[in-house]
């Protein structure tokens, strides 16, 4: 039974009529909540609470996925479903691609890759932390979205995913005056 604000002498003669003791249950607010009871039962139900409060609770790890801005359509496809795999079981994906060569020229290539990548894992996460480069390498993050039903098939990735992703002219460009002699091509947007 609360017994309201009083002073601490008359909270410690109480307790000490029961033969029990003043526990401080929080010093953060004003005044200090306290709690009369026995101290050794006190601490062997917090500390019960607290094993469970840990046991129920699942360690989140940070699996990576790479990507390289020319990946194939059935590899694009097989990284999707890992993530989703990575997202079932609650983990934050970190998607990383490094650009190698003559890749560094063309990163907005690179961030198309990145960005068709966290559409195809829309349906089961979230972008956490957008694309950023940093040099030679552009990262993202993803979390799992909390409502995902684990017994959901893998996504149709074939239709879904892939389909004008990987065609030809799927982001308007197009490439022309293509020179046999020097085998240069000039790269047009439209």
């Amino acid at each position: 039974m609360p017994l309201g604000v009083v002073s601490r002498d008359y909270a410690l003669r109480l307790a000490s009529e029961k033969n029990l003791d003043l526990v401080k249950i929080s010093s953060v607010s004003i005044p200090s909540v306290c709690k009369i009871t026995d101290y050794g039962k006190f601490l062997f139900e917090k500390g019960k609470k607290e094993k469970g409060a840990k046991k129920n609770r699942r360690k989140s790890e940070l699996k990576e996925i790479r990507l390289s801005p020319n990946i194939a359509a059935h590899d694009f496809e097989t990284r999707v479903v890992w993530a989703q795999g990575f997202a079932e079981k609650e983990n934050r994906i970190k998607i990383t691609m490094k650009f190698k060569g003559r890749e560094m020229a063309h990163q907005e290539i690179g961030l198309r890759v990145m960005k068709k990548f966290a559409k195809a894992c829309s349906k089961f996460s979230f972008v956490e932390k957008s694309p950023m480069i940093d040099g030679k390498i552009i990262t993202m993050y993803i979390s799992p979205n909390k409502k995902l039903d684990v017994k959901e098939k893998p996504v149709a990735l074939k239709s879904e995913i892939t389909s004008g992703l990987f065609a030809e002219n799927s982001d308007n460009i197009k490439i022309e005056n293509i020179k046999e002699e020097n085998s240069d091509a000039e790269i047009k947007n439209t």
